[in-house]
């Protein structure tokens, strides 16, 4: 029998047309989200219907898993990291066979990997992505010894509703302190991000300490406090934003990286997350970025002078342009601006950059990935067999590979306080 996928089951009962499973696949690919997420936050379809017709279409059964009983010993068949990554719940054994719910049941290749890691061959079942994280946050929350307690089980469904942050989230430190108390993280996590965004910061980090957390925001370059809240609260507030980041909520004592979307006020909105383990629990930090295509030069508030300058630099056929300045200070942005306005069907631009933070039509971007090897180095020296015009490199951090100016431009960033520090050495 063959084995049909998502995307071609919702196109065959229309519940999605062509068109749009192409573009929501390339934003998936682009992204590192699921298809399915990416249809239900496009507008295109739900869940609900999602859940539904996979259920109608593969004939299996949809799991309600609000008031679900699972045995701890079938809960921990399966690795948290695991059921995490794949967003799968283990129901429990039939006969020789393991039940598994699953948010997307024409994920093969994951049950495959179960089936491996158990056992036992798998019997897929359907159920919410909403659902299962908050069974997963249930059954995993932090532990005591970590000294942070676990939110309240009336709170865990209300931590997985962070994709839409609306206007009622935006409300004084005061009351953000007095909701930590009270243990409603959905306002705590939800009004911190609001108020970063509509006070222009673009960091946000969240800092546990002895007694407290900290709050501090980065606005202009510059870090600010604006907060304490309650220890208390600090584990349910770290959990709800790795949900949002799609990271590991029982890893707790290493960093980890991460992404995730959200929309305030119909605009949309990118986060990028960070955590790191510290001796009073994990620091957060989140990143902001308005998901949308680079801004233009005219844009970027320079001025005139200094404007027209850089418009001349970018004009010409040979160079090398770097962007120093803080953490904070718009190096990427600016960077972005100028490949905008560079940019031709004439020309081959290619960049290479951790992470790629905005997407440019026509661009051939690269994102660095460790894990794979593809370092900026070894990815500069790829690039330069690509015939590029213009590359751009998102960070200087070290050595860069021999040859690269080999192309007619490069644009580049480096991490300083002050240009006027920045001196490439001679040669």
């Amino acid at each position: 029998m063959k084995r049909k996928r998502l995307g071609e089951i919702l196109t065959e009962v229309n519940l999605i047309t062509p068109t749009q499973l192409v573009s929501a696949l390339a934003e998936a690919r682009k992204t590192g989200r699921r298809l399915g997420r990416v249809l239900i936050e496009s507008g295109w379809t739900s869940e609900e219907d999602i859940c539904r017709t996979l259920s109608q279409q593969l004939q299996i059964p949809m799991i309600d898993l609000k008031d679900k009983k699972i045995e701890k010993e079938v809960l921990n068949l399966i690795p948290p990291s695991t059921c995490l990554k794949y967003q799968v719940i283990p129901l429990g054994l039939h006969g020789k066979s393991l039940r598994l719910a699953m948010s997307n049941p024409t994920d093969y290749g994951a049950q495959d990997d179960i089936s491996f890691i158990t056992g036992y061959p798998v019997k897929a079942a359907i159920a919410s992505e909403k659902e299962i994280l908050a069974y997963l946050f249930r059954f995993h929350s932090p532990a005591p010894e970590d000294h942070q307690p676990a939110a309240s089980e009336a709170n865990i469904a209300d931590m997985i509703q962070i994709r839409d942050i609306q206007d009622q989230d935006d409300i004084g430190f005061d009351k953000l302190e007095k909701a930590a108390k009270g243990g409603v993280t959905r306002q705590l996590t939800n009004g911190i991000i609001v108020n970063a965004i509509k006070g222009r910061a673009s960091d946000i980090h969240i800092e546990p300490q002895e007694r407290d957390v900290s709050v501090r925001f980065r606005v202009d370059g510059m870090m600010r406090e604006v907060m304490n809240f309650a220890k208390s609260a600090h584990a349910a507030a770290v959990s709800r934003i790795k949900i949002m980041a799609n990271l590991d909520i029982t890893i707790r004592r290493k960093p980890q990286d991460g992404r995730g979307r959200i929309s305030i006020e119909d605009k949309p909105f990118d986060l990028r997350v960070s955590t790191l383990p510290t001796f009073f629990g994990e620091k957060i930090v989140i990143r902001i970025l308005e998901s949308q295509s680079a801004h233009p030069l005219a844009d970027l508030g320079m001025p005139p002078r200094i404007l027209e300058q850089l418009k001349v630099l970018l004009k010409r056929p040979q160079g090398l342009i770097l962007v120093t300045g803080p953490t904070g200070s718009g190096k990427t942005t600016t960077l972005y601006a100028a490949l905008h306005h560079i940019f031709s069907s004439e020309i081959n631009v290619v960049t290479i950059e951790d992470p790629i933070e905005y997407s440019l039509p026509g661009v051939n971007q690269v994102q660095v990935n460790p894990a794979t090897e593809l370092t900026f180095a070894k990815g500069l020296r790829s690039l330069l067999r690509q015939d590029p015009d213009v590359i751009m490199i998102g960070e200087i951090r070290g050595a860069l590979a021999p040859g690269a100016d080999q192309s007619d431009r490069q644009c580049s960033q480096v991490h300083r306080k002050g240009g006027n520090r920045c001196r490439l050495p001679d040669r």
